[in-house]
């Protein structure tokens, strides 16, 4: 496998992140980066710097544990599992989230230009919510016995 400092960077940044330690997102994603996933479109460094301070301001863990990456002098596929222990979610206990991320390097191929994150929204979320929980599994339950 070659040496690549980017996809470096991006392994070491996820693999721990919390809301306290983001300045290295500015050495991996362009000044004017688009990042979507499932719920948000956020274009600008200070704008994504922002999403993660703020999504990760009452997370107790939260890391990435990549598990595969294709890459070629243009993009990068991730595929991983997030681990994340949020009060919020899941009665407050740690749970695992799969999904794929898909970036584009800048001209120079330094910096990542583009983050599209693919994940059952459904799974990270509503599911660990607890009234929305109890009636997506009656509609799971409902959905098994037809």
């Amino acid at each position: 496998m070659t040496h690549d400092p980017l996809i470096e960077q991006i392994q070491s940044f996820y693999q721990r992140i919390d809301a306290e330690h983001l300045e290295p997102l500015r050495q991996i994603y362009a000044e004017n980066v688009l990042f979507e996933d499932p719920v948000h479109r956020i274009e600008g460094i200070e704008k994504l710097i922002n999403y993660f301070r703020h999504g990760l301001a009452n997370a107790d863990t939260c890391l990435f544990d990549i598990e595969e990456i294709v890459t070629d002098n243009e993009r990068i596929i991730l595929k991983w599992t997030m681990t994340l222990k949020h009060s919020k979610l899941n009665r407050g206990e740690e749970f695992h989230v799969p999904g794929v991320s898909f970036l584009k390097r800048t001209e120079n191929g330094k910096q990542i230009a583009f983050h599209r994150d693919y994940f059952d929204l459904g799974d990270m979320f509503y599911e660990r919510l607890p009234i929305v929980r109890r009636i997506i599994g009656a509609l799971k339950n409902r959905m098994k016995s037809e």
